[in-house]
Formats: C-alpha cells, sequence, structure tokens
C-alpha cells in the first residue's frame, strides 16, 4: 500500500502497485511451481528406488533359492556316497574274512 501526492493536490492512496507486486507475484507463482516439481520428482524417485529395492530382492532370492537347490543335491549325493561306501566296507570286511580263512 502505498500514498501518493498528486499534481492537483490530494493524496491518494494505492492498494495495490502494479509495478511493485508484478514481480512478487511472478515471484511466488515460481515458487510454488518449483515446489509442486520438488515434490512431484521425489515421489516418483520414491517409485522408482522400491521397484529397483524389489527387482534387487527378487533376484537376490532367485539366487538363494538356486544355492539352496545345489546344496539339496549335495547333501542328496552325500547320502548316497556313504551307503556305497558302508556297502563297500561290508564287501571289504566279508572278503578279508573269506581271505582269513584260507
Amino acid at each position: 500500500m502505498t500514498t501518493t501526492l498528486y499534481p492537483d493536490g490530494h493524496w491518494r492512496t494505492k492498494m495495490i502497485d502494479f509495478e511493485t507486486a508484478f514481480p512478487w507475484v511472478l515471484t511466488i507463482i515460481s515458487l510454488l511451481i518449483a515446489a509442486y516439481s520438488l515434490i512431484k520428482n521425489a515421489a516418483k524417485d520414491d517409485k522408482h528406488e522400491a521397484k529397483k529395492v524389489a527387482i534387487d530382492s527378487t533376484t537376490v532370492i532367485v539366487k538363494l533359492e538356486n544355492i539352496q537347490q545345489v546344496v539339496n543335491e549335495s547333501k542328496t549325493m552325500m547320502t548316497s556316497i556313504q551307503g556305497e561306501l558302508k556297502n563297500l566296507e561290508h564287501r571289504v570286511t566279508v572278503i578279508e574274512t573269506k581271505m582269513g580263512e584260507e
């Protein structure tokens, strides 16, 4: 609000001076647009980050499942090998017994 003395001798008060208000209005509009863009990009980045985390988690889970499968196969093979060893030990014992009898 400004008060100005005009040539006719009267004081007049202007509520809004366009020359000073316009830059302020542009500044406020620019700040609002910048804030909106910042919020929008932050939300977009959060969505992108969440998607990346989900993909990475899925990749890790798949790799862990593959490792578990290999471990299970190894356990099965070890059990089979142990059974074969017991069978071979028994056969060796039988052969040694027969050799000792002769």
